[in-house]
């Protein structure tokens, strides 16, 4: 008698967790699929070129991202960079570039041979992509 009250309390258990879990479902407001989520920023480096007497560096850059990606500002060492140069490909706007896309970005200044410089590109997002090289 004992088991097939065990066996009861284990069926009438398992029936309410049952519904208790259904009726959360259905209380709970749908979850909003706007594709948001799943849009991603990502900008990366690819190679640099320095200039002849360290005038200018051009880093070559990708957006491997899903969104287009707008460049707000670069930063050297710290400090932004006042004379910047962007080059994208197709876009049609200086600072932006469209997922995939591959570009440029030009920044003239006097470099120091042998010092190492960190180069912050900011997006508009307020994302930070940093790059690190030495002036030759």
């Amino acid at each position: 008698m004992n088991v097939k009250r065990l066996f009861l309390v284990c069926i009438l258990s398992t029936v309410a967790l049952f519904l208790g879990i259904l009726l959360y479902a259905l209380m709970c407001p749908p979850l909003p699929f706007d594709g948001a989520a799943h849009q991603t920023e990502e900008l990366r480096v690819q190679s640099h070129t320095w200039a002849t007497n360290c005038t200018s560096i051009t880093l070559t850059v990708r957006n491997l991202g899903t969104v287009s990606l707008s460049v707000e500002k670069v930063l050297v060492n710290d400090v932004v960079a006042s004379n910047v140069t962007y080059c994208p490909a197709s876009s049609g706007t200086a600072s932006m570039l469209l997922p995939g896309e591959l570009g440029t970005i030009t920044i003239t200044q006097q470099f120091s041979s042998g010092i190492k410089y960190v180069f912050d590109i900011i997006s508009a997002r307020g994302h930070l992509y940093d790059y690190a090289t030495t002036a030759p």
